[in-house]
């Protein structure tokens, strides 16, 4: 087994146990370097970053729109009903056994309510509005309660991104604007070692459907769920984005204030900005400005970090320090 699958395995966990020793196999595998790549549009955004900041965005301001994100993965609401004791209850109810043959696995509790309505004398019609208005209404409340569910997310969370490698070239196109901008190399043992930076660093896993909540909710005792249940949805992507091989940093804002704290609506609508580390290395663009350029190269100079710039040779992305 992978060492990601096994870390999510046990991550998943409702014993604590489990939970710590995923975080422990996390840290053993987590890369020495990581790269993050910027745009170098802004002067002063530059200059925070190479000093150490960093900026953790809205989830709202990711360039997918589906980041972060649970989606319903089964259109049946059957699909979401654990329905331990649902038939004993009705047969209480009623005073009567439902026979097996009355009731099909997809569509389990309308046919429940469609046999028991039959038995006390509704009529056709009646059956079929009420069933009707009994989807309709669980339809709702199952979609509202994802929208929730998502909406808590994007309120409390904020994501940094991370590459595991500097030549990438669909990132130095997507995220370093078209090569004018910059790579950044952390070293990621000196990340601030905290319970909101270094140990909040996780792999992204890749799927072909982001996870359903509602369906992980289902498979736990609801009085027992996981306490990683935001963090399962908050590191999956779509095998569309696998050519990131990315790992992100996950801030809960709920753990950066105090108890009695009182914090303005702007506080869960907006991105953080939080100390990490100062940048190993710096690579830039093959087709940075000269003026950035210049002013990233001082700027390392003074804090002493080294400078390597981009160049394209016949054997691809090739890096050469700065003098």
């Amino acid at each position: 087994m992978d060492w990601k699958d096994k870390f999510l395995k046990l991550y998943m966990s409702t014993n604590e146990d489990d939970v710590q020793q995923a975080i422990n196999l996390k840290e053993e595998n987590i890369p020495r370097h990581l790269y993050r790549y910027r745009s170098a549009s802004e002067a002063k955004f530059v200059q925070s970053e190479l000093l150490g900041q960093i900026y953790m965005p809205h989830i709202s301001e990711l360039n997918d729109p589906f980041d972060s994100c649970a989606l319903l993965s089964n259109e049946n609401i059957n699909y979401y009903f654990v329905d331990r004791g649902f038939r004993q209850r009705i047969e209480t109810i009623i005073g009567k056994k439902i026979p097996d043959d009355a009731l099909r696995r997809d569509n389990l509790r309308e046919d429940i309510l469609k046999y028991a309505l039959s038995h006390i004398g509704c009529a056709d019609r009646d059956i079929v509005e009420k069933l009707k208005k009994y989807h309709d209404e669980n339809q709702k409340s199952i979609e509202d309660s994802n929208k929730y569910f998502n909406a808590i997310i994007k309120r409390d969370y904020r994501l940094c991104c991370f590459s595991e490698s500097a030549y990438n070239l669909p990132m130095w196109s997507h995220y370093a604007n078209n090569h004018s901008g910059i790579c950044l190399q952390y070293d990621t043992l000196r990340f601030r070692y905290n319970d909101s930076l270094r140990k909040r660093l996780f792999p992204v896993f890749y799927t072909e459907k982001l996870p359903d909540a509602l369906e992980i909710i289902k498979n736990f005792n609801f009085d027992n769920l996981p306490k990683t249940l935001f963090e399962r949805i908050l590191i999956s992507k779509l095998k569309d984005w696998e050519y990131e091989r990315e790992w992100r940093l996950i801030l809960d804002c709920r753990k950066i204030i105090s108890e009695n704290e009182k914090v303005s609506d702007d506080y869960w609508n907006t991105g953080k900005i939080e100390w990490l580390a100062k940048p190993s290395k710096v690579y830039l663009g093959v087709k940075i400005n000269q003026e950035m350029k210049s002013l990233i190269v001082d700027i390392c100079r003074r804090l002493d970090i080294s400078v390597y710039q981009m160049e394209c040779t016949e054997y691809g992305l090739k890096e050469v320090l700065t003098k």
